[in-house]
């Protein structure tokens, strides 16, 4: 089997591409500037009143323009790296439960990464989408709020999403139908006891040990799961493809 893949490597990886475009403009910027400064200094342009002055005008939209965008994409860079903190603290906690659970980390997915796959000994399989946000959440009407709003995406439909997605996955390679439970948990947030919502269990990472716990205590018909479940781990590296019309996370929070 290849080497697994460590938690939120990911969503390192998509801090890094941002910082690498944020630099990219930075260097674009400043090169156009340093080529206005010599067209300048040379006097090319001398005697052009109105072209020097279109010239300079276009400079301040682009470095306006520049910085607004370097900005927005070093904060996306921190929300990943959050993200990415928040992926292996509870790495941490699922490496702590001991040897009846088998957890897979950072599985690609047609409708985004699936941060941690979990399964127990007793065959239950258990999807954990990792969420780095801060402050309270809560859920009224059926609509998840984080500090009362509506977030950036919609967590439940993503849970539920790569839920079905991966029980499709792994029922075909045991040969019977696999019912995946979506967890979502809040590395960071306040989350009170909420009961599961659209079929997908809400928990603060505090809680997770007891959450997954009970879980495999739970007799499921999926038995075989934990019988091939290094085979079903290098299934879940394999690369996969995004279907028609799939909804792609958007480059927003971690």
């Amino acid at each position: 089997m290849d080497e697994p893949k460590p938690p939120g490597q990911s969503t390192r990886a998509m801090a890094a591409r941002r910082r690498r475009t944020a630099l990219a403009i930075a260097v674009i910027v400043l090169l156009m500037m340093a080529m206005i400064a010599l067209i300048f200094q040379s006097r090319i342009l001398a005697g052009f009143g109105g072209a020097s002055l279109a010239l300079l005008i276009l400079l301040g939209i682009l470095s306006e323009v520049a910085d607004r965008e370097t900005t927005r994409l070093l904060k996306a860079e921190r929300r990943a790296l959050r993200g990415a903190r928040g992926e292996e603290a509870v790495a941490s906690i699922l490496a702590g439960l001991g040897q009846d659970l088998f957890a897979i980390h950072d599985v690609e997915s047609p409708y985004g990464n699936i941060d941690h796959v979990v399964i127990a000994r007793s065959g239950s399989v258990v999807l954990l989408e990792t969420k780095a946000h801060y402050g309270r959440v809560d859920v009224v009407d059926g609509l998840l709020l984080l500090n009362g709003k509506i977030p950036e995406k919609d967590f439940l439909a993503q849970a539920l999403r790569n839920a079905s997605w991966l029980g499709e996955r792994i029922s075909a390679l045991v040969g019977g139908r696999v019912w995946v439970t979506p967890i979502l948990v809040f590395a960071n947030a306040f989350v009170p006891r909420l009961p599961p919502t659209k079929g997908v269990r809400i928990v603060n990472r505090r809680f997770l040990n007891a959450e997954i716990s009970a879980l495999n205590k739970v007799a499921s018909r999926g038995h075989r799961v934990w019988d091939i479940r290094n085979e079903i781990a290098q299934n879940l590296q394999m690369p996969t493809t995004r279907p028609h019309g799939a909804n792609r996370p958007r480059i927003g929070r971690a």
